[in-house]
This record gives structure tokens, C-alpha cells and sequence, in this order.
């Protein structure tokens, strides 16, 4: 049975997660979390961490009284990938978004719905800031 395109969304998040933990390369990370053969995480994961500080800086200048190093480190991976398919327009934006606000749902949501909404402004805030 092959692996839905969340599952590969989700395992890249999991690779970039790990590169902010580790400061390790993408591609040994890639390796190491994606033992499938995956390609679709893989180049969404070597994609988002090559492009790294122009998606990053995209981020931090959509956050409104915030900062980039204020979000936990899952939903900033989450917002990353995100930003990746709308910057690169690998997939529709309004795709992108409802992708990571599900993922944002089965990781870091407490079932007060905070994060989703944050995620769900920030992610909107990029797409404007993108023109998409």
C-alpha cells in the first residue's frame, strides 16, 4: 500500500523538525527518517532546507508580535513546509494551508484549536505576502 501525500508531507516535517534539532544535513537526515524510498518527502524535505532562510525570513515577516524563534519547533516545521509549496507553487495555496492546519491538528493542537488558528493566520499572512 503506498503512502498518502500527507504521510509524505508529514515525514518531511519530520525531517525538518530534526534539522533544527540536530543541526545535522538534510540529505543524512532524509536518509536516516525516510527508509521508504519516499520521494516526495525527500524533495519536500532537501527543498524546504535549501531554500531554508529565504522561506524563513517569509515567515518572520508575516508573524505580526512575534518572532520566528517563538514558535515550538513542530509547528515552525509545519510552517516551513507550508510556505515551501506556496513559495514554489507546488500545490495550490488553500492546499498548503488546509494540509498544515490538519497536520498542526494531529501534532500540536491541545484540542483548544490555539494553534490552528495562529498557524492558520500566519499560513494566511504568507499567501497574501507571496500575491497568491
Amino acid at each position: 500500500m503506498s503512502k498518502s501525500i500527507r504521510e509524505s508531507r508529514i515525514d518531511a516535517i519530520k525531517v525538518i523538525y530534526s534539522c533544527h534539532m540536530n543541526n545535522t544535513e538534510a540529505a543524512q537526515i532524509a536518509a536516516a527518517v525516510i527508509t521508504d524510498g519516499d520521494d516526495l518527502a525527500i524533495k519536500y524535505a532537501l527543498g524546504t532546507m535549501a531554500d531554508i532562510k529565504a522561506i524563513d525570513e517569509i515567515i518572520a515577516n508575516a508573524l505580526v508580535g512575534y518572532t520566528l524563534n517563538r514558535l515550538n519547533v513542530v509547528d515552525r516545521s509545519i510552517v516551513e513546509l507550508a510556505t515551501y509549496e506556496m513559495k514554489n507553487d507546488v500545490v495550490a495555496p488553500a492546499i498548503a494551508i488546509n494540509e498544515a492546519l490538519e497536520i498542526t491538528k494531529m501534532y500540536t493542537d491541545a484540542g483548544d484549536k490555539k494553534e490552528v488558528k495562529f498557524n492558520n493566520k500566519l499560513l494566511d499572512n504568507i499567501r497574501k505576502q507571496l500575491g497568491k
